[in-house]
């Protein structure tokens, strides 16, 4: 008997329980613990400008309370601000990420103009590990490292880079000893020739006569990086 659910903010009562033939108290019932608080569905949120008061209505999904606040203005509003939305009543264009929070597209309620609004804040980065990278003659090397994986985000961590090895020539036969390719020297520099007339590829080479065969013709001289005259 006497039994009271539980509300939001209102305890409840289990009932007691008595004795069918004599109506004695058999056992006493117990208090059921309230929620403490109402769990809201926004019904209508209307922002606040800068020229006037904005409002908010929730209404409890267990009790139908309805709670209403409102917003004050900020004295600046933004072009998002001065539109009617439903707060919850969006959808989601983008998710959270490292470069920003939340993107949802709200239709005003007054003018039927899309919205978007950014809600929270951004997330931390999603690292990922990139692969050691050697140096070689002419470009940089690095070691293993972090690089965000968002589209868009340039953040790295933990990486540290070696030098170019620069070319070698100890040997004088103007080819780099470690990468094999032609070299010449400009000033107190050793630097690769990419003209195809130090290829050892014999089919670049046969190109190599040809372009020299209608140079020649042509009586147009050519001179490759490395200070050679093709004519």
């Amino acid at each position: 008997m006497n039994q009271k659910e539980a509300t939001c903010i209102v305890n409840g009562y289990t009932g007691d329980i008595y004795y069918s033939c004599c109506r004695v108290l058999k056992e006493k019932g117990s208090v059921i613990k309230g929620s403490e608080d109402h769990d809201y569905a926004t019904k209508l949120y209307v922002a606040a400008t800068a020229e006037k008061d904005g409002i908010k209505i929730e209404v409890c999904n267990n009790c139908d309370y309805e709670c209403v606040t409102i917003l004050e203005y900020k004295g600046t509003a933004t072009e998002a601000e001065k539109h009617v939305i439903v707060e919850d009543q969006f959808i989601l264009v983008d998710e959270a990420n490292c470069l920003h929070g939340e993107i949802r597209r709200y239709t005003c309620m007054t003018c039927g103009e899309k919205v978007e609004i950014e809600v929270g804040e951004p997330t931390d980065h999603k690292w990922m590990l990139q692969p050691e990278e050697k140096a070689t003659c002419d470009k940089k090397g690095h070691s293993t490292y972090y690089e965000c994986a968002t589209l868009g985000c340039t953040a790295e961590k933990d990486k540290t880079e070696t030098k170019a090895l620069g070319h070698e020539d100890r040997n004088g036969d103007e080819k780099c000893d470690r990468c094999g390719g032609g070299l010449y020297k400009d000033g107190n520099n050793t630097k690769a020739c990419n003209c195809i007339c130090h290829k050892d590829n014999l089919l670049m080479k046969f190109i190599c006569k040809i372009y020299t065969f209608f140079w020649k013709l042509l009586k147009i001289g050519h001179t490759c990086d490395c200070g050679t005259v093709h004519y």
